[in-house]
């Protein structure tokens, strides 16, 4: 730092490449401004911005049900749990290049212990058909426990989340989905959430598609 007078800089202000004055106690003060370096990124460090590159790709689309599975109202919340959820996950390790991949994300996280339910779809009707299993009352698992639904199109990014029914009895559910277009490889999801909407079970992969 250097403090001078200068009738061609007494008007300077501000930043010049790495340098800056300014007016202190009624004199020029000229001051160099450390340099920025950017350190070449490690392997791991490479590693992890492309998980959260991946990850970062899913949950733009599927913030919505994110929030409903990890039981917030605020997106920045789902995301965070979303990512502690997922972060590891062996195929988010390669970018999900396979379609099985999708089994082992998680759109839904906590404490409740998971449905017993399935998925089917029917190509000619364009429908899915999940179907649950009553479960007995236990810490965690009530019958009033809210259970949804999740499809998935991998191929085109499009989700759909849905209410089914009560874990206190069994039950099946059916709702129409698009598949046209480029769609091809489709992946179904469930998990339950309290009748307060405050915790929830992990998801639960319930089938994975591929159309012909």
């Amino acid at each position: 730092m250097a403090i001078f007078e200068s009738v061609i800089f007494q008007r300077m202000r501000k930043s010049v490449g790495n340098i800056t004055t300014y007016e202190a106690g009624g004199k020029q003060v000229l001051r160099q401004n450390p340099l920025q370096r950017k350190d070449k990124k490690s392997e791991p460090q490479l590693k992890h911005r492309d998980r959260m590159r991946t990850l970062k790709k899913i949950c733009g689309y599927a913030i919505a049900l994110s929030t409903v599975g990890f039981c917030t109202t605020s997106r920045k919340t789902a995301w965070n749990r979303f990512v502690q959820a997922n972060l590891m996950r062996e195929g988010v390790g390669r970018g999900l290049a396979e379609p099985a991949d999708w089994l082992d994300l998680r759109f839904a996280g906590g404490p409740l212990h998971a449905p017993l339910m399935t998925a089917e779809v029917d190509w000619e009707q364009r429908t899915v058909t999940f179907r649950w299993e009553r479960q007995a009352d236990r810490p965690n698992c009530l019958g009033d426990d809210r259970l949804f639904g999740i499809v998935v199109d991998i191929d085109k990014r499009e989700v759909m989340l849905e209410e089914l029914g009560r874990r206190g009895e069994s039950g099946e559910a059916t709702f129409p989905f698009v598949q046209e277009g480029d769609g091809r490889h489709w992946v179904a999801y469930g998990f339950a959430q309290n009748a307060g909407g405050t915790r929830a079970s992990d998801s639960v992969s319930l089938a994975l598609w591929e159309k012909e």
